[in-house]
């Protein structure tokens, strides 16, 4: 990453709490970089010792980037934005998607304007693999496919890149705008109602049925939280310009699959209840990652059995920390 007067360049994290958050945040500060983190809850910080950090390349701000004060004081020195903030999950978006605009488009436009206005040179923003294309006749779909949503959350991500476009093409505002897949991974929080890998693997530990929507033969692409993160760093680096990128494993499971593959690691017989499928669902989303390595030389390293193994490896810790 080009350095200003030899000093690291100074990182924003949008809703950089949350464990992907968290994992970019940790793996910036050991290169050296001086990273600032917005997030309306800083208590999701899954790691304490991020939080306890005596660098002083490091802050960490509690506020909405919907503030406009709030989001002048983050952005004072910054030349990359990490963009991670979102308010709602596929689910809850439809719910009221009135609300899923304002909390998301209109903040993330707030956003931009302010980027623009104190010089920010660039732009990363998490996107959505799994939503923004919808339901697609080419497997594994590309960066090129039809982006043609059926939620409301992938709608309002892709008018968010549709924004970034026009900021680049009007002030030139730099992006990479990364499709994410569904990721999983160690600090993961297992009780909200989003990542079918903490979801499932909590329900498993607690003695709990799992609640499938559909016969479960719906196929998603994982991507393990380390590569996940890895993916944001290089795009941060990167010297390309406007960049639309997927990151996944490029390989489905089905969630019966996973069911499978998570009741193998923890060593437990699942028990499975099928419900009426979701109308917002995906039926087949695996993404192609080719450009990924082409663009940042960049490809997931962790493949979906060790990430599950890894997960419930640090789960585990983490549990008998609590009961010590």
């Amino acid at each position: 990453m080009p350095k200003r007067q030899g000093a690291p360049i100074k990182l924003l994290l949008v809703g950089g709490a949350g464990f992907i958050g968290a994992e970019i945040t940790a793996r910036l500060l050991k290169r050296g970089h001086a990273v600032r983190v917005l997030d309306r809850n800083i208590k999701r910080f899954p790691s304490r010792q991020i939080l306890k950090s005596k660098n002083d390349e490091f802050e960490v701000i509690c506020g909405n980037y919907a503030n406009c004060k709030m989001l002048e004081k983050a952005l004072s020195g910054v030349d990359v934005v990490i963009h991670l903030a979102s308010s709602t999950v596929p689910q809850s978006s439809n719910l009221d998607s009135i609300s899923d605009v304002k909390g998301n488009v209109i903040a993330s436009l707030r956003l931009l304007q302010a980027c623009r206005e104190r010089g920010v040179k660039k732009i990363v923003f998490t996107s959505s693999g799994g939503t923004v294309y919808g339901i697609s006749q080419t497997i594994p779909m590309s960066e090129d496919n039809p982006t043609n949503p059926i939620s409301s959350y992938g709608i309002t991500k892709l008018m968010i890149e549709k924004y970034l476009q026009l900021f680049y093409h009007l002030y030139g505002l730099d992006y990479s705008i990364l499709r994410c897949a569904n990721a999983y991974g160690p600090g993961q929080n297992f009780i909200s109602g989003q990542g079918a890998v903490g979801i499932f693997m909590r329900r498993m530990i607690m003695g709990e049925s799992i609640i499938i929507w559909g016969d479960g033969s719906i196929v998603r692409d994982y991507v393990y939280v380390d590569d996940l993160a890895e993916a944001h760093i290089l795009a941060a680096n990167s010297k390309r310009h406007a960049t639309i990128v997927n990151i996944g494993s490029g390989i489905g499971t089905s969630l019966n699959n996973l069911v499978h593959t998570i009741a193998k690691a923890i060593n437990v017989i699942p028990v499975v209840e099928y419900s009426e499928a979701r109308k917002f669902d995906v039926p087949n989303n695996i993404l192609k990652i080719d450009r990924a390595k082409q663009v940042f030389n960049w490809a997931p390293k962790i493949d979906l059995e060790t990430g599950v193994e890894l997960t419930w490896k640090a789960l585990s810790e983490e549990m008998r920390g609590r009961n010590s």
